[in-house]
């Protein structure tokens, strides 16, 4: 995908096994390949980081997103959150890593583990907000004193 292409982010609640990993790259693949706008084939992909986060891509400069388009990958995701019993689509969480491991927290919780030292200014945070290819390389994980969380230190 160039760089300029959309994405999304989804954060699993939990890691993914490899069962459900497998699930989940055979609905994409499906998905994928008959996602369209306005009866518009759509030039998508995605990919399974860390075994928790699913990035699906789009290339806008071949064909942009409708709200339907965007709609039908909702349901997608909804229709996986049900067959696999896990979130993909709960934005009240926060990722961010802890040694070798990711580690999720209630935005509501997060002031709290800072002041606990849970979470460190340099902490490695996921910012789930990117919109594109390129900020996914470059600007997907940051410490923490350069995200929004930086008004807790």
């Amino acid at each position: 995908m160039p760089a300029q292409a959309r994405v999304w982010v989804y954060q699993a609640d939990r890691p993914l096994t490899e069962a459900e990993k497998s699930v989940i790259q055979t609905q994409a693949e499906d998905f994928l390949q008959t996602w369209t706008a306005h009866q518009q084939t759509l030039k998508a992909s995605y990919s399974i980081f860390y075994d928790r986060f699913l990035v699906i891509a789009l290339d806008e400069d071949y064909q942009q997103a409708s709200g339907c388009s965007i709609d039908a990958s909702v349901h997608f995701l909804q229709k996986i959150e049900q067959e696999l019993k896990l979130s993909l689509l709960d934005r009240s969480q926060v990722a961010f890593w802890e040694g070798e491991a990711i580690r999720t927290e209630k935005l509501a919780h997060l002031k709290q583990k800072i002041a606990e030292g849970v979470i460190q200014a340099d902490t490695q945070v996921f910012v789930n907000t990117i919109s594109n290819v390129e900020q996914l390389h470059n600007d997907w994980q940051k410490p923490a004193r350069q995200t929004w969380l930086s008004r807790y230190f």
